[in-house]
């Protein structure tokens, strides 16, 4: 769900961009330009720290497989330790 409002968020930044961009007041131009950036910007790094939060916490889906991350690391989010080869072997 918070993936999807960050890419909607996305899509607003390049609404704002581009209709800026066809402004033809310089200074309105410029700025409009600079939120759309930072709003894109913003939602898109986001969306990826989603996504490596969830290959870090092994939330990945079925077919990824079980086990393929190990080490005895720690998830950065819930502290809980990640699943490693030894205890998919169990």
């Amino acid at each position: 769900m918070q993936s999807a409002l960050l890419l909607i968020a996305l899509g607003f930044g390049f609404k704002i961009f581009a209709e800026a961009s066809s402004n033809n007041k310089k200074n309105v131009k410029r700025l409009g330009q600079l939120v759309g950036i930072i709003i894109m910007v913003t939602s898109f790094l986001g969306t990826l720290c989603m996504v490596s939060s969830a290959i870090q916490c092994g939330k990945m889906p079925s077919y990824m497989g079980k086990g393929w991350m190990g080490g005895g690391r720690m998830c950065p989010i819930t502290g809980a330790p990640l699943n490693t080869t030894e205890q998919v072997k169990k």
